[in-house]
């Protein structure tokens, strides 16, 4: 069984390696589909102090349900996690948490100015990922 990260941010990139899946058996597959969210410190309605915004992790729970339902009916298993944090960091602890054989991603392609002052995440990944990174373009 391949044991896949799958980092999706919603962007044309992630949904392309999505696609990336297909060029495996759907059987041989353990996907764990991951979202990062930054930000820092927000409220819940109750006015408690929760780790990122509740109305944006409760999207991106729902967009990483629909993902997995979609992955299940093509026969491939998959389980979902939302993670407030630095995608850098949240993506690499994943992999090493689930023991990853990959981590499959998106990359946007920034030029070198926007790369420097934004820093590329895909780079990251790839200079410390426990196991081989797939990057989609």
């Amino acid at each position: 069984m391949l044991k896949v990260v799958l980092a999706y941010d919603g962007s044309q990139q992630a949904k392309k390696a999505i696609d990336c899946l297909s060029w495996w058996p759907a059987s041989s597959l353990n996907v764990v589909l991951v979202t990062a969210l930054r930000g820092g410190p927000a409220l819940d309605e109750a006015g408690s102090a929760v780790d990122c915004d509740p109305v944006e992790r409760a999207r991106a729970e729902e967009t990483l349900g629909l993902l997995k339902q979609d992955l299940a009916k093509i026969g491939v298993a998959a389980t979902a996690k939302v993670v407030a944090g630095d995608p850098r960091d949240i993506i690499v602890d994943v992999a090493t948490q689930v023991s990853a054989d990959l981590i499959l991603t998106g990359s946007r392609g920034l030029n070198l100015a926007k790369r420097m002052l934004l820093g590329s995440v895909s780079s990251d990944v790839l200079q410390n990922a426990p196991c081989p990174v797939l990057l989609v373009r």
